[in-house]
């Protein structure tokens, strides 16, 4: 792979199988990664997000990606816009997301996610919209009224 590449967009029904390529985690300079719309399986590599942290979109929306969304997600910081709706992730929306200090975009609507809405994510002073539709929460703060 290129490493100096800074776009990865191979989404909309290119029906990529098969997991999500670790190799992708050398590529530091890349800002922009869509991969939504395909037939990806499998977790996403824990250590890929303290890697691309020049990121500032990624988009896994509709594929199959399971487990739970790791931890360090909250390592992307300059992450505006995050599509992981559409998948089969479970467990808890982690607290790091409040990290993302440039959010502006959050999807996460059509998984299995449980729990609560972490307020220090509705805290984040360029965030403007979250989806969350479909899900099993419980105690959305009072702080998303502001989005």
């Amino acid at each position: 792979m290129k490493k100096d590449l800074q776009s990865l967009r191979l989404h909309d029904g290119n029906e990529i199988t098969g997991t999500f390529p670790p190799e992708i985690g050398v590529l530091s300079k890349l800002r922009i990664i869509s991969l939504g719309n395909n037939q990806m399986t499998g977790t996403i590599p824990t250590h890929l997000f303290s890697q691309l942290t020049s990121l500032e979109l990624l988009s896994l929306y509709n594929n199959h990606f399971s487990s739970t969304i790791p931890i360090t997600v909250g390592s992307m910081t300059n992450v505006a816009a995050l599509y992981l709706d559409n998948n089969d992730f479970s467990g808890q929306i982690p607290t790091s997301l409040s990290q993302l200090e440039n959010l502006i975009d959050l999807r996460l609507s059509n998984n299995s996610l449980v729990g609560t809405v972490p307020e220090e994510i509705g805290m984040l002073s360029k965030f403007l919209q979250i989806y969350l539709y479909i899900f099993h929460l419980k105690n959305v703060a009072s702080s998303y009224h502001k989005i």
